[in-house]
């Protein structure tokens, strides 16, 4: 029988090249040979490890709303930005390098050791881990109801900074050396949005509120977290300012 080429619509048809970015070649010829429901199966199963997978390395809100290849999303957010970085990985990467091999594991055991920590945290107290820049983290705390995120952000950060205790340590081919870290809070609007090309796509978050975060991660304190004016005003009553707008504690 001679198929009409213009009418015939496979059940996949209109999956077609979303289905051949995320199945391997001999999946994807097997789903048009044979779209039986074992090979659909098959074709569901592997789609829903790469979903499992996909949480683990993107933010939140793109594993739960993946973009379709090439499209440009935005929209505007209010909330709260945690940034933070590391004091001491630099001189720790330096005295490792030395020994090659063992080096490097020593190194990826306590780098992994410190993500595992912070992650945890974040998750915890309600943030969204959005990337990691180096040994940095930019978290987002989503603004509620209530109006609690920037106070759930700062709680995180001085949760954050009691666990750097475990770190402080670390032996080393030149001696002990330990990691400090530098936390910054800066809260307001700014653009949460997917881009780039159907080849490569990024979530990024555009504007001045994000700069803050980060200036006022660069101009504070070890050990201490570090908010904008902005940020710690309406926090007075529930934590411990330090000049310099640092907070020490609730």
């Amino acid at each position: 029988m001679e198929i009409n080429r213009l009418t015939y619509n496979p059940p996949l048809a209109a999956i077609e090249l979303r289905l051949r970015e995320l199945l391997s070649a001999e999946m994807y010829a097997a789903a048009w040979v044979d779209p039986s429901p074992a090979t659909l199966a098959g074709v569901f199963d592997r789609l829903r490890t790469l979903r499992y997978i996909l949480h683990d390395y993107v933010p939140r809100s793109v594993a739960d709303s993946p973009p379709n290849p090439g499209e440009v999303r935005y929209q505007w957010q209010q909330g709260t930005l945690l940034f933070t970085d590391l004091a001491g990985f630099t001189t720790l990467l330096e005295a490792n390098a030395a020994e090659g091999r063992k080096g490097a594991e020593t190194l990826l055991t306590v780098i992994n050791k410190y993500f595992a920590s912070m992650i945890e945290i974040v998750s915890k107290s309600g943030g969204d881990l959005l990337e990691f820049t180096g040994d940095a983290l930019l978290v987002q705390f989503l603004a509620s109801k209530h109006e609690e995120d920037t106070a759930r952000a700062v709680r995180a950060g001085l949760r954050m900074q009691r666990a750097m205790a475990q770190f402080e340590n670390i032996l080393t081919p030149r001696g002990v050396l330990s990691l400090k870290m530098r936390v910054g809070i800066h809260c307001g609007r700014y653009i949460s949005a997917d881009i780039g090309t159907p080849w490569r796509m990024a979530h990024v978050l555009l504007g001045h509120a994000v700069q803050q975060a980060k200036q006022a991660e660069g101009s504070g304190t070890v050990g201490r977290v570090c908010l904008t004016e902005t940020a710690g005003s309406g926090l007075r009553e529930q934590f411990r300012f330090e000049l310099g707008n640092r907070v020490i504690y609730w």
